[in-house]
């Protein structure tokens, strides 16, 4: 129900939990298909048990909100690994921990409405973990379960492929990643998603490495500028992420050069993850010299995080809480879809879809001044609302009014606060 007023996106993975919970494993409403068609992500289906107890997004934003607040704990046993004795260790740790929520890009993903790849940090970080302490099952079962978060998660294992072989350790186990995560990429985009999807790996149409080339420059600031730059200084640390930020690099999509959504919520672990060996074995003896400095930027990075902690999209919601009017077109929705026949269509604002289970709906868009019916058969049922996101409509208010005024359209009052609509034959 909270999905009424919220994102397009969270609705729709709502709508997939939900729908998985009830047997149409990863169906769906919004995009109607298969959403392993778009994204490869059947992690999903662990939130099919929990919305079989009660269907909420609230599952989803907890999930995303535990993942960024755990984040840290790998992080500091990694710098914990790496041998450096107490004081720097702990000063490390604790400055990390403090940069990763303060970090823009992953304040920008929690800002964003849910995707599964927000769930992948601590994982990445555990795997790196795993690796450096030469725990190669533990590995390799989290690489496997990285791997039914998103298509793009073989990236991780190209990373860590590429920064053994620059560190020059196990060159074969080096080549080895890398020849395996190409292998893995090439299945599940030019395999397993077409083959779900009946069609071509969608997102490969937005690679344009020559375009935008401006706002590449300004997205690589952007990502490296708030830590010193230092993946670029220390690079055979750094070059773990290199495959990660090629991938937007490789882009000429906008949005994944904004740093304002989910698109480096991989990118930045693996940032991360080349830091503590850096801070503590080079820069560490060098500003232990000055002791005041350490002191000051501590406070300072103190200072910026108590101010810049993101509003969640959890935190959004526990203010905002679903109304008296979000129950009753709950309700509204349920005695509607049990009226429709099954042969005839229903089409709903986006924020509606997730609710409604017909096996003929799809969502009403409109980007044009004008709103027609024309070329919808007869018994088709429009539903829309103004209690609601408008989202993929231009004028809600015009369409409701025209809708109205439409001949053929039979306005269903009985259904309020719903705007209900079923054409008659013309």
């Amino acid at each position: 129900m909270l999905a009424l007023n919220w994102a397009i996106t969270t609705s729709g993975y709502s709508s997939v939990a939900y729908n998985s919970s009830i047997g149409a494993w990863f169906f769906s409403s919004v995009q109607q298909k298969n959403h392993l068609g778009e994204h490869l992500s059947p992690v999903m289906a662990l939130f099919a048990p929990l919305y079989r107890l009660q269907p909420d997004l609230r599952w989803l934003l907890l999930a995303q909100l535990a993942a960024y607040c755990l984040t840290p704990w790998p992080l500091e046993r990694l710098v914990r690994s790496l041998g450096a004795s107490c004081r720097p260790a702990a000063v490390c740790s604790c400055g990390l921990t403090l940069l990763w929520f303060i970090y823009p890009p992953m304040q920008a993903a929690m800002k964003t409405s849910f995707h599964p790849s927000s769930l992948a940090a601590p994982l990445i970080l555990f795997c790196l973990l795993w690796w450096r302490q030469q725990r190669f099952t533990r590995f390799w079962a989290g690489i496997s379960a990285l791997l039914l978060v998103k298509e793009n998660l073989p990236l991780v294992l190209a990373g860590h492929g590429m920064k053994t072989l620059a560190q020059n350790r196990h060159v074969r186990r080096g080549l080895l990643l890398l020849l395996l995560s190409v292998c893995l990429l090439w299945v599940s985009t030019q395999w397993l998603i077409p083959w779900i999807e009946g069609g071509d790996y969608s997102k490969l149409s937005r690679l344009a490495p020559f375009a935008l080339l401006p706002d590449k420059v300004q997205y690589l600031w952007g990502l490296l500028s708030p830590l010193g730059y230092l993946p670029l200084l220390h690079w055979r640390h750094g070059i773990v992420a290199f495959p990660a930020v090629m991938q937007n690099l490789a882009s000429g999509y906008e949005q994944m050069l904004s740093l304002r959504f989910h698109y480096d919520d991989i990118t930045a672990p693996l940032l991360f993850s080349a830091l503590p060996s850096p801070l503590l074995f080079w820069w560490w003896p060098r500003l232990a010299q000055l002791r005041r400095v350490p002191s000051m930027a501590s406070a300072v990075i103190l200072m910026v995080a108590l101010l810049s902690v993101p509003k969640s999209p959890l935190l959004s919601l526990i203010k905002d809480p679903p109304l008296a009017v979000h129950h009753e077109l709950h309700r509204r929705l349920e005695e509607l879809e049990a009226h429709v026949p099954r042969d005839a269509w229903i089409l709903s604002q986006h924020a509606l879809g997730p609710y409604l289970h017909h096996p003929l709906h799809r969502p009403f868009t409109s980007d044009a001044d004008r709103y027609s019916v024309r070329g919808l058969p007869a018994g088709s049922v429009i539903v829309l609302s103004d209690a609601v996101n408008d989202a993929g409509i231009r004028d809600l208010s015009l369409c409701l009014a025209e809708l109205q005024q439409e001949k053929t359209a039979e306005w269903l009052v009985q259904y309020q606060p719903l705007q209900v609509f079923r054409l008659r034959q013309s």
